[in-house]
């Protein structure tokens, strides 16, 4: 009974353990926006997506050793924006934001764009463990391909998946896509402004995360087998 109390108060010990931060981890990171410009968001919702990623940049300190940011639109292919290594300051961004970004229309193929993104944007980069790469997916319905293949073969390859999702997006959608609990689901597309304001820390904690729980509850198990 004695020997069970004890793998008990381990179990909560290592289960605490797992759902406070260790200790400090990266403050930044390779932070990719890929957002949707397919007919289903529709011409006139594009401006908030604009404003959302205006927003962003424009909170973010983006320089050489802390954030970089890339962009890329979606529809029935990837429409590459900018690079992360494209610009070194926020200016320049907001600029080609406000000067180049136009709607495409089209369908809505995340399946594709996953792939694409993947191969386009996060082949090469700074370190890791570092500046962990992060991809923020903007979704406004179901995928019209599928994406489950690309998603994992993303997170497989240590990119941390933040999916928000607009109009009525599936929750099964925004779950597939995600690392973890980072899945974020949105009335309407206006709703990306006053989400906008808690993205930073969305980011920072994507870019700490660590998937340890499961491990706890499997070593908990074992031992009180």
């Amino acid at each position: 009974m004695k020997i069970l109390l004890i793998v008990f108060v381990l179990i909560l010990w290592t289960e605490t353990l797992t759902y406070q931060s260790p200790g400090p981890g990266p403050e930044y990171a390779d932070v990719v926006f890929l957002v949707d410009s397919s007919n289903h968001l529709g011409i006139k919702s594009f401006p908030f997506v604009k404003m959302f990623i205006n927003k962003m940049i424009s909170s973010l300190p983006i320089e050489d050793h802390k954030y970089r940011v890339g962009l890329a639109q979606y529809s029935d292919g990837l429409h590459r924006e900018f690079q992360l290594n494209t610009f070194k300051s926020s200016g320049p961004m907001l600029n080609h934001l406000k000067k180049n970004v136009r709607f495409l229309g089209g369908s809505l193929r995340i399946g594709n764009a996953l792939r694409e993104v993947h191969t386009t944007y996060f082949s090469n980069g700074r370190d890791r463990r570092q500046f962990p790469p992060i991809l923020v997916v903007l979704a406004s319905a179901e995928s019209e391909d599928a994406m489950e293949a690309a998603s994992k073969a993303l997170r497989s390859d240590g990119v941390r998946i933040i999916s928000v999702g607009m109009q009525g997006t599936p929750e099964e959608t925004l779950k597939a896509m995600a690392t973890g609990q980072f899945h974020y689901s949105l009335q309407t597309v206006r709703d990306l402004s006053m989400f906008s304001q808690n993205m930073t820390q969305i980011l920072k904690d994507a870019a700490q995360y660590k998937e340890v729980a499961a491990h706890s509850h499997t070593v908990g198990k074992e031992a009180l087998g």
